[in-house]
Order: C-alpha cells, then sequence, then structure tokens
C-alpha cells in the first residue's frame, strides 16, 4: 500500500547545528508562550548539559504551530513547516531574524508550496533549499525536493536527482550540509500504518547536479 501524505506526519530529526536555535523552542504565537518548566531528572540520570537554558521563540504574527526550525546560515531568515497533524495542511513558513530570540512571520513560503505535505526545510550556504514534499510521491515515488531560496522566497522546487525510489520506502527527513555537497535523509519503510515500520538515517553524496547514496 503507498504511504498517503499523512504518512510522512512525523519525521525523525537529526540534531541541528549550534546557532541561535540549538537551544530554544520555537513557539508560534502572536504574542508568546510561556516556556514549560523543565522537570528535574531522576536521581539515578545525569543531565546532558551539552544544549542549556532552552528559551521560548515566539514568532510574532504567526498563531499556529511552528514544526522543524531552520535558521539560514546567514543568519537572516527562520524556515519551518505549519502542523503535520492528520488532516492539517502542511506548509513551509518564513519568518525574518530581527535579532536574538526575535522573529517576525513573513508568510508561506508560497512558491515551494503544493497541496500536499511541504515540509522540513534546510538550506546550504548558497541558497539552495532542500525539503520534503509528498506532492508526486504516487507517480514517482520521489519526496526531495530542491529550489533555491533568497531574500525570503524561492523559486519553483524541482525533485532532486539521483536520490533512491524505492517500492514501499519513503524519505521522509533530510539535512543538507553547509557546503552543499551532502544530504542525509531518512529512509524509512512503511506499511499499512501511519508510521514507518523501520528507519534509518543515511547519507547522500553530491556528483555534478545528482546526489548519489553513499
Amino acid at each position: 500500500m503507498s504511504p498517503t501524505p499523512r504518512t510522512l506526519a512525523q519525521p525523525v530529526r537529526a540534531p541541528r547545528r549550534a546557532l541561535t536555535l540549538a537551544a530554544l523552542v520555537v513557539a508560534g504565537s502572536a504574542s508568546g508562550l510561556a516556556c514549560a518548566a523543565r522537570q528535574p531528572l531522576p536521581p539515578e540520570q545525569s543531565a546532558d548539559e551539552t544544549f542549556a537554558d532552552p528559551r521560548c521563540a515566539p514568532v510574532r504574527g504567526y498563531t499556529g504551530d511552528a514544526m522543524e526550525p531552520f535558521v539560514t546560515r546567514d543568519g537572516r531568515y527562520l524556515l519551518f513547516n505549519s502542523s503535520n497533524a492528520p488532516g492539517a495542511q502542511t506548509d513551509l513558513q518564513v519568518a525574518r531574524i530581527d535579532g536574538d530570540l526575535a522573529f517576525t512571520y513573513r508568510g508561506p513560503l508560497t512558491s515551494a508550496n503544493s497541496t500536499a505535505l511541504d515540509g522540513v526545510p534546510t538550506v546550504a550556504a548558497d541558497g539552495t533549499l532542500f525539503f520534503i514534499s509528498s506532492r508526486s510521491y504516487a507517480t514517482t515515488g520521489a519526496t526531495v525536493y530542491t529550489a533555491h531560496f533568497a531574500n525570503g522566497t524561492t523559486d519553483a522546487p524541482v525533485l532532486v536527482a539521483g536520490m533512491p525510489r524505492e517500492p514501499g520506502i519513503v524519505l521522509f527527513d533530510v539535512e543538507v550540509s553547509a557546503d552543499g555537497q551532502r544530504l542525509y535523509y531518512a529512509r524509512g519503510v512503511f506499511g499499512n500504518g501511519s508510521g514507518p515500520t523501520a528507519a534509518e538515517l543515511r547519507v547522500a553524496v553530491r556528483r555534478g547536479n545528482t546526489f548519489v547514496p553513499d
């Protein structure tokens, strides 16, 4: 059974790089949301302080859920997707970064969005955007798209050439290296349920205009 767009509703994310958002929670709210208190660890567990002092980061002018945050490498924009709950329209969104923990919503990333699920944005230093979309999975078996991101907008997205297409397999998460030479992606095995029965992280390396699984 081919996965439906909602099959991609619960992506497993690899850790983001240590930029402004590495130690905070993005909260979609026009007025700001209070951060929940951190719960103490059981005595037998030690705290991992690699990332510490999480703080709320409300996106001014945005009232929905803000998921899968990505800060562009020039520090100018926050990209994220809206809710991927069943029945929701999941779209890529963009906000301007006005300072430390100051984000102003600019709107949906219209040129990249479709009527299907569009999410998990990641951008290389040269502005090449990669994201996941289920728009053509039924006919192509592919989900990884790319476009050029500049000044808060994109051109028309196209499928990333070279990424594997296998029956019953969905690539449901993606991250690009800063130099744009590697894609890290999640390969999920899907059956009749709403989520993968197995998943693993893999790497693809750029070869000219295509990416070849390593």
